[in-house]
């Protein structure tokens, strides 16, 4: 998760402006500030998270050099990737920054947490904000011997497994005018009553987004 102080513009400006450009918004060389590898390891209940594995169903990095070093300047690059998705505004939210995670459904019991990449606090948020599934790990062997390969949704985990398994995607928002996206944060569910964990995205639709 990369920590940056800037409102969302000048976020967004650094990330698609030719001359500022470093990295995609996928990488953490993208970011200005702090970079923090924090993906949740329990929940509440100090469960541990286990056996990690990939929801999407397709993942493809591309990658343009400025020249002809491969560790050298890059001139582009893109994630694309097929999952499920769906609009943030769907559900009652508050977004929330680093070391302030912000809150999908109520604050008391949220079903997903998220933390954006910019200074929330500084600007109002974003339109078209989107969650994008990425994968999902067991808590203390809910479900063991699950597959680490992505499989047809159908095909695996029944209703109660979706619901003991950690899930966690990325925040991101299409670029006015194309068909590309950023990203922008990241969002993780843990299982609880209120449907929180891998059930949290049961119902979405699958689609594939190119992100910058």
């Amino acid at each position: 998760m990369a920590m940056d102080d800037a409102t969302f513009k000048v976020f967004v400006d650094r990330l698609t402006i030719t001359g500022d450009y470093v990295a995609p918004s996928w990488s953490w060389a993208s970011g200005r500030g702090g970079v923090s590898f924090n993906c949740p390891e329990s929940d509440e209940n100090r469960r541990k998270a286990t056996h990690w594995r990939q929801e999407c169903l397709h993942i493809e990095p591309r990658v343009t050099l400025k020249g002809a070093d491969p560790y050298g300047q890059l001139k582009h690059a893109s994630l694309v990737i097929e999952s499920r998705i769906r609009p943030l505004a769907q559900y009652r939210h508050k977004l929330g920054s680093w070391g302030n995670p912000g809150y999908v459904g109520s604050e008391e019991e949220p079903v997903a947490k998220v933390h954006v990449d910019w200074a929330a606090h500084t600007d109002g948020p974003p339109e078209d904000l989107q969650m994008l599934l990425l994968g999902s790990a067991e808590l203390d062997e809910a479900c063991p011997g699950a597959a680490s390969q992505p499989q047809p949704w159908g095909d695996r985990d029944g209703v109660q497994v979706r619901r003991q398994r950690l899930a966690y995607g990325l925040l991101v928002w299409p670029v006015p005018g194309t068909d590309v996206f950023l990203r922008v944060g990241i969002v993780h569910s843990i299982p609880n009553r209120h449907g929180g964990g891998l059930s949290f995205f049961e119902g979405w639709g699958e689609r594939t987004v190119t992100l910058i």
